[in-house]
């Protein structure tokens, strides 16, 4: 079924409550602050530095031994660098760790497959596309990749979480022990899912922080992917609609699909 731009649109500003629109700006619910730490491997007596940066995505660097999204996630956030030493006058090995020291309310996390390299035919430079399946999941913790302190600052709220998965494995017991669990289904779930119009919501972002994340998790809400061998090549996404369903749309149509994506 064919969907109209503006109702994408839509869907997208209806995560946001009316208020919050005209406060948040991109920058805000997409920035991620990274505290590096640099340590010199060739000079034990180099001081050790620190710098925070921020982005807008979080890198995965395709490898042949990359099978996993976190794999490449792990893999990006420590590294060996050249740097000015102060202590012996010249470039020299560093190590480089990057956690995280901010999340973002909305994550972005970006592939990297395509590399530079030079034709051996022509001798000109292109970019080359690494072909390789790397699978992700549909829910994504960060709390490994952050600093000490954020994930200190996290634990609050994920224990929230925690204690709500409980409390619905309990209900699920609870049911199963009544009979009233049938296959993945619940007999009668119309009244069991039925949404609670009342219901209060823990906020998703610090006080001190608006639009980041207090607690880590995230859920898949959009795929972009990147059709053919070549960087010029068009693109073809996902976006995340209700009851599981998805938005695709490529260079031509934008189309309801189902969940399989």
């Amino acid at each position: 079924m064919p969907l109209s731009s503006s109702t994408l649109v839509r869907h997208f500003y209806s995560s946001f409550t009316r208020d919050l629109i005209g406060r948040f700006t991109l920058p805000l619910v997409t920035g991620v602050e990274t505290k590096s730490t640099y340590k010199c491997e060739e000079c034990p007596d180099e001081p050790v530095t620190t710098e925070t940066e921020t982005s807008y995505q979080v890198s995965c660097f395709i490898a042949q031994d990359v099978k996993y999204m976190y794999t490449a996630m792990r893999k990006g956030m420590e590294g060996t660098v050249k740097k000015k030493s102060a202590v012996l006058g010249r470039d020299a090995d560093f190590k480089k760790t990057s956690p995280l020291s901010r999340l973002p309310g909305y994550l972005t996390v970006q592939f990297v497959r395509f590399s530079v390299g030079v034709a051996p035919d022509s001798g000109e430079t292109v970019a080359r596309k690494i072909l390789k399946d790397v699978k992700y999941t549909m829910k994504l913790d960060m709390y490994e990749f952050c600093t000490t302190e954020l994930q200190q600052k996290l634990s609050p709220m994920r224990t929230k979480f925690k204690e709500q998965e409980e409390k619905k494995m309990a209900q699920k017991a609870k049911l199963i022990a009544e009979g009233k669990l049938l296959g993945p289904k619940l007999a009668g779930a119309a009244a069991i899912a039925k949404k609670d119009e009342n219901v209060e919501y823990e906020p998703f972002q610090f006080e001190d922080d608006v639009g980041s994340n207090n607690s880590g998790y995230y859920e898949l809400a959009a795929v972009l992917t990147h059709k053919g061998r070549s960087s010029s090549s068009g693109p073809t996404s996902w976006v995340a609609l209700k009851n599981g369903e998805w938005a695709k749309l490529d260079e031509t149509r934008l189309l309801r699909t189902e969940d399989q994506y």
